[in-house]
């Protein structure tokens, strides 16, 4: 816990961590390292919310560059104080300026998605259930399943409820997700994912019980844990990847943000159109999406081979 000095910026500091979480529906996750980036300055400089000025930002900023912080970290303090600062003028209005305004982000390097192959992905669902505990395969085959055929984030599929599942055909084919931003879109999966999580339904009530909303816990992907049922939580569920990556032999420690990588690329790379799949990811934008439109080896042979034979 941080201790600022200034009562003034403490309580500014609260309430523009209420603001952007309840009023702007910034991700709890977003909204707490923000709030973090800001708490670490103030408990160590004499500047206030009030007094703060664009040189101490920049001081701090090469302070922090000379502790050879990423610049993917010194970019999102920018980004924290530009919103902190814009609230106190807006909303507030106990400032007239931004001090953070004039102050530009680093450059960050474009990474390509990590990704899978098809046939890691086989073997990692395979796995799943093969190599799990008695009790657990099926839901950890299930979730492998609905992870890559979905595309959502961890914590979307952490927070996934049973009355949330819409059927088809007898299968739950779809849900509404609310994701990033409290944005709400539509989420489908592939008939396969569909069976293995209906067969994991089935076994979880045998397991646990009845699974009507009005019950303990509505959540999908459940374990018990000293005598409770629980929800799987995110971090949970990035241990069941990790472990399934590992029964699978794959030589790097597989997270499940990779699945959802591998998810838009072998969507696009199948045909599927760019907006589709922006929307399927809850993507803001297409330029977010449009990491996906990499070319990989086998990419760069076949446009090799695509070119008129001619003798050099």
């Amino acid at each position: 816990m941080y201790r600022i000095s200034d009562i003034k910026t403490r309580e500014l500091l609260r309430n523009f961590s209420d603001w952007i979480q309840y009023e702007k529906g910034l991700a709890k996750g977003t909204a707490d390292a923000y709030l973090g980036d800001l708490q670490r300055f103030f408990h160590q400089s004499s500047a206030t919310a009030l007094s703060l000025s664009t040189q101490d930002l920049r001081a701090y900023l090469s302070e922090l560059g000379r502790a050879k912080k990423e610049p993917s970290y010194l970019a999102r303090v920018v980004s924290s104080f530009r919103a902190f600062f814009d609230y106190l003028v807006r909303v507030e209005k106990v400032r007239m300026d931004n001090p953070a305004s004039e102050i530009s982000k680093p450059k960050l390097p474009k990474r390509m998605p990590e990704t899978i192959t098809t046939d890691e992905v086989q073997r990692v669902i395979r796995c799943a259930f093969t190599e799990s505990r008695r009790n657990d395969r099926t839901r950890n085959w299930a979730l492998m399943s609905w992870l890559y055929s979905s595309g959502m984030r961890v914590s979307e599929v952490a927070a996934m409820n049973v009355r949330d599942l819409k059927y088809e055909s007898g299968l739950p084919r779809s849900l509404k997700v609310i994701g990033k931003g409290n944005k709400e879109r539509l989420v489908y999966v592939s008939e396969n994912a569909g069976k293995a999580l209906r067969q994991w339904l089935d076994e979880r009530s045998t397991l646990h019980g009845d699974l009507t909303p009005d019950k303990r816990s509505d959540a999908v992907w459940v374990h018990r844990r000293h005598g409770s049922l629980e929800r799987l939580k995110t971090r949970a569920i990035q241990h069941i990847c990790e472990r399934c990556g590992n029964y699978a032999n794959l030589p790097f420690r597989l997270h499940p943000h990779m699945m959802r990588h591998t998810f838009a690329t072998a969507a696009i790379r199948n045909g599927a159109q760019l907006h589709a799949v922006k929307d399927a990811l809850g993507h803001e934008s297409l330029a977010t999406t449009g990491i996906y439109l990499h070319a990989d080896a086998s990419d760069l042979e076949k446009l090799a081979e695509s070119l008129p034979n001619v003798i050099c």
